[in-house]
């Protein structure tokens, strides 16, 4: 399964992309949100932390996301007070306060991500790719 993570290499998502890779997920890194990249590398899922400062913009481009691949698994960290209205936008989609991508939880957070993608693209997690 490929995993394209949103960073700008604060290093935010580094236990959450190593409890990834230890899951079989391929990490494919870029510090914007890319359309091009999801089709290219055949993404199955985007993580991304989300910024309040850049709301409007990242909105839009996940929304852009969601409509090239309606099964894409979105995985969005957000801070609290912005959790419920993202749960909201993207009800299908994992959203979680931003203490999910502590060492302590980044197993657990990468196993609910993991199970998402094998519910919505079983062709991901049964040797179509890897």
């Amino acid at each position: 399964m490929n995993v394209m993570v949103v960073d700008k290499g604060e290093g935010d998502l580094f236990y959450l992309c190593r409890a990834l890779e230890a899951a079989g997920a391929r990490i494919i890194n870029s510090l914007t949100i890319d359309e091009d990249k999801v089709l290219v590398h055949r993404v199955d899922a985007v993580v991304h932390e989300w910024s309040a400062f850049t709301a409007d913009a990242e909105r839009v481009q996940l929304e852009n996301l969601k409509e090239l691949d309606p099964d894409l698994v979105l995985a969005v960290f957000a801070r609290p007070e912005d959790v419920g209205a993202l749960r909201r936008r993207w009800p299908r989609d994992l959203v979680a306060d931003r203490r999910a991508l502590d060492e302590r939880f980044a197993d657990r957070t990468a196993e609910a991500l993991v199970r998402e993608i094998r519910a919505r693209r079983p062709a991901a997690a049964v040797g179509g790719r890897v």
